[in-house]
């Protein structure tokens, strides 16, 4: 049975894993010419 991951690193000591649950946007692809940015609001 074939799953998805949704991994996304946010620092070297901080992973986001949206697998289980998250927003809709957890299902944006990756891009090679990106047109938008991240921001740790921790």
């Amino acid at each position: 049975m074939g799953g998805s991951t949704y991994l996304f690193k946010l620092k070297n000591s901080a992973i986001v894993d949206a697998t289980q649950s998250g927003a809709v946007t957890r299902f944006i692809n990756h891009s090679c010419r990106p047109n938008c940015q991240t921001r740790d609001l921790s």
